[in-house]
Parts: structure tokens; sequence; C-alpha cells
């Protein structure tokens, strides 16, 4: 999936990254080696600190590098 680009992000926006998946044996939290899909978000917030609009992308790590790939 690709974004258009008509519409950029703008104005305040939150960006976090976590990750989704139930509790596995023996792996604890962003463990690296897990079957746990890790994803990054970002929210846009109206002048009243509403939510505008909302993106979320899978990555495959937590590297700088990797983050850097969605904006």
């Amino acid at each position: 999936m690709k974004s258009s680009g008509k519409y950029p992000i703008k104005g305040k926006v939150h960006v976090d990254e976590f990750v989704i998946g139930g509790k596995e044996e023996g792996k604890v939290g962003r463990s690296y080696d897990s079957k746990k899909k890790k994803v990054v978000c970002a929210v846009e917030l109206t002048d009243d600190g509403k939510v505008k609009r909302m993106y979320a992308l899978g990555i495959d790590n937590y590297s700088s590098k990797e983050l850097k790939k969605t904006i």
C-alpha cells in the first residue's frame, strides 16, 4: 500500500512504534526474534488536539533506518 501523496501529514503529529501479538513463552516486550508484528503509527491532530487522521505501517525492525522509511 502506498500513499498518493496528495494529502501529506502536517501540523501537530504524534509518532510511536509498538508490537502486536499475544504473549510468547520466554519472550519479553520487543524481542527481535519474536513472532510479534512491529508497527509504527502517526496520528495527525487538529488545532483542538483531536485526532484528524491516523496511519499505521508494518516495519521489519526498530532501527532508525527502518523508521525513517515512514517519513
